[in-house]
């Protein structure tokens, strides 16, 4: 069994973090739910991403 490694714990400052938010705001013309959404359903993107056969799909689908 492989040994793993212990993540670096990063801590950013509310203001950095409200910066991030914002950036996605502006450039994504999402809210903050929407991207908040988008993360807790990551897994299941990715696991639907893995079973799909043609690339034409990912384009066309915009729901899960």
């Amino acid at each position: 069994m492989a040994t793993q490694q212990k993540r670096k714990c990063v801590v950013c400052t509310l203001q950095r973090k409200l910066e991030v938010l914002q950036r996605l705001d502006n450039e994504l013309e999402v809210g903050v739910t929407t991207i908040k959404d988008w993360k807790k359903g990551r897994k299941e993107l990715v696991a639907y991403l893995l079973t799909v056969e043609r690339e034409d799909a990912l384009k066309k689908r915009k729901k899960l």
